[in-house]
């Protein structure tokens, strides 16, 4: 299992891939490494992510793109285009809500959805119940 993280910026409205988080004091806080191939911290984001941040894990799914599917990440089926998913934690993995969980468990049957977009970056996705608007 891999384990990456992402993290939105709600300051400067933006993803930042590849992000770590570290606890010092009780506190979480997310860095990104600068030069990964060093195996070194560079630059710390100066800020508690509880603050400024919101950490998102990678599901280790992709969807039928290639695309890694990462939490909070809006995703539709084929049979039903007329629908949006977000994906979330539930009880021991990741499932897009409101799908037959038991299909979708552990990655299982993740290569027929494809990512639309994320709760951040495309929040007027899941407006109307996650319904498609244009449909």
């Amino acid at each position: 299992m891999e384990i990456k993280v992402r993290a939105w910026d709600k300051k400067q409205k933006r993803m930042i891939e590849n992000v770590g988080v570290f606890y010092s004091d009780n506190t979480a806080y997310i860095y990104k490494y600068t030069s990964p191939e060093l195996g070194y911290v560079e630059v710390f984001v100066n800020a508690k992510y509880q603050d400024r941040f919101i950490p998102m894990l990678y599901t280790n799914c992709k969807d039928k793109n290639g695309k890694e599917i990462y939490e909070n990440d809006i995703v539709k089926h084929p049979t039903y285009p007329e629908f949006y998913y977000k994906i979330v934690w539930y009880y021991n993995g990741f499932i897009p809500l409101g799908i037959n969980i038991d299909n979708y468990l552990f990655c299982e049957n993740w290569e027929e959805l494809e990512i639309i977009g994320n709760i951040y970056e495309n929040p007027e996705l899941l407006k109307n119940g996650g319904k498609n608007a244009t449909k």
